[in-house]
């Protein structure tokens, strides 16, 4: 179990806080890796201050009635921080810490944010009450294995936001309006895919994972020869084609149609890719836009490889320097050989790496 967990506790009363941060040092984590607040306004500040240097918190307790307190809050005033924290990250764990959530007026919204994924856990106050050794510990170790089951998460939202980050201050286009356009879409849908990626270890479906793998291919064509006219494209992988397919069997042995069909004379994602100037990377721009035809076109059954895969790819596709791909977390889950699949993304992390 990792110790650098960060936790943020939000409630209006300094004994509630207390509880639960009592409960969290019990367990052996620091409390300097704990920040509480007390109002609204200040979680709010709190939270935006932090995402605004990079620094995201793993768990999240929030109350959800901030009207009894001294600081002037509202019935409904953990909403507001939980929406809050789920929009500055969405792999961030939030859980309620309240007694009121099943009242009349807050269990509709409180069942709302539950079913988006934005609240994943709920710890009832009255519980401690009722079960004053376990009612923490018994839903929190549920919390604690979600958090390791989803850790590599973190790498996937870091490279979102250096991906981010590089678009926000590089020139894409030199019309001010289209540049603006297509900056703003490609960060739409990394922030889309976030969302759905979690929302999947919640509801579990495939479906989810399908759309997130799909929005990715979408960034890929979005971004690839966003410079280049459609001819431009079509005439530029035609030169390019027989030394893309050199690179791609420089990592991948088997070559198929699939792989390889460049089809009628449209900018297809699969010619944007070739119409890159070669090198090895294009080898696994290929074989995304091969794994997500499998997926959408052939009703392949996709996993969590494949987003991993989709993900990889774009940050090595849009970034400069493959150093800027945060991959630490995806490395340690696939050293574990027995982990079934994952072939072609353990190549590409090997590529990464090197």
């Amino acid at each position: 179990m990792r110790k650098d967990y960060k936790f943020f506790v939000a409630d209006d009363s300094a004994e509630f806080r207390n509880i639960i941060i009592y409960e969290i040092i019990e367990l052996g984590f620091s409390e300097d890796s704990i920040t509480e607040c007390q109002s609204e306004s200040e979680a709010l500040q709190i939270l935006t201050e932090y995402a605004d240097k990079g620094i995201y918190f793993d768990f999240l307790f929030v109350d959800i009635d901030f009207s009894e307190g001294k600081n002037s809050g509202t019935r409904k005033s953990g909403f507001k921080i939980i929406e809050h924290a789920f929009n500055l990250c969405p792999f961030s764990l939030i859980a309620t810490y309240s007694a009121q959530y099943n009242k009349y007026d807050l269990l509709a919204e409180h069942n709302e944010y539950l079913r988006r994924g934005w609240i994943v856990r709920v710890f009832d106050k009255s519980f401690r009450r009722d079960l004053p050794q376990s009612w923490f510990k018994a839903s929190f170790a549920e919390l604690l294995k979600e958090r390791e089951e989803t850790d590599f998460f973190w790498d996937i939202w870091y490279n979102h936001r250096a991906i981010e980050l590089y678009l926000k201050n590089t020139k894409l286009l030199h019309t001010p309006f289209d540049d603006l356009k297509l900056k703003q879409g490609l960060i739409f849908e990394l922030r889309d895919i976030s969302a759905r990626l979690k929302l999947h270890f919640i509801n579990k479906s495939v479906t989810d994972l399908r759309i997130v793998v799909e929005l990715y291919h979408k960034c890929i064509e979005t971004f690839c020869c966003h410079n280049k006219t459609k001819q431009e494209i079509i005439d530029i992988s035609k030169i390019n084609f027989a030394d893309a397919i050199k690179l791609f069997k420089r990592y991948f042995h088997s070559v198929s149609d699939s792989d390889f069909k460049l089809g009628p004379k449209i900018d297809t994602v699969l010619r944007r890719v070739v119409a890159l100037p070669p090198d090895d990377k294009i080898a696994f721009g290929i074989k995304f836009n091969s794994i997500r035809n499998g997926i959408v076109h052939k009703g392949w059954t996709t996993s969590i490889e494949n987003a991993i895969f989709s993900n990889l790819t774009l940050a090595l596709f849009i970034l400069p320097a493959k150093s800027s791909i945060n991959l630490d977390r995806i490395n340690t889950l696939f050293q574990d050989k027995s982990n079934p699949g994952g072939d072609e993304l353990i190549k590409l992390i090997e590529f990464i790496k090197k």
